[in-house]
């Protein structure tokens, strides 16, 4: 009896670990700069094919959106996002520069700041400002008379 409930405290202290492990890996989701140039090649796009990191860290180089000397693979931090963000011309504040930044936290930051981000990076590339977007000065307001007394 006494082996059958040591190996069961044994069997559910690993499940533990193994669960806790697990979980921490998916959460952290460390997204690299060429997952990142392409997420922000994207942004206002969400009907356009999803570039491969190398191709889009290339042309977000040439854009002048992320620095020359950066590689496809190495890991985003706080403070590198916030220079990417800074070439775009859309502020991120960084309360630990040398920290990783999760897919999660990017993408929620470029779904919050879609409208800028889109805006910012047609400037740099050759794309145009989608209609919906508030900074497109542009657009034309729809009135309806039936709102008028």
């Amino acid at each position: 009896m006494r082996r059958a409930m040591i190996c069961s405290m044994l069997f559910l202290s690993l499940a533990t670990v193994g669960f806790a492990q697990n979980g921490s890996e998916t959460a952290t989701g460390r997204l690299t700069n060429g997952e990142l140039a392409s997420l922000v090649l994207q942004a206002g796009q969400p009907a356009a094919i999803q570039l491969q990191p190398d191709v889009a860290m290339q042309q977000a180089q040439r854009a002048g959106l992320m620095p020359a000397h950066w590689r496809s693979g190495s890991v985003v931090t706080q403070g590198s996002f916030a220079e990417v963000m800074g070439r775009i011309g859309v502020r991120y504040t960084s309360n630990e520069a040398g920290a990783p930044m999760s897919d999660t936290e990017v993408k929620s930051f470029l779904r919050r700041e879609n409208d800028r981000v889109s805006a910012a990076v047609a400037t740099h590339t050759d794309r145009f400002v989608p209609a919906t977007s508030v900074l497109d000065e542009g657009r034309r307001f729809q009135l309806s008379v039936s709102t008028f007394e």
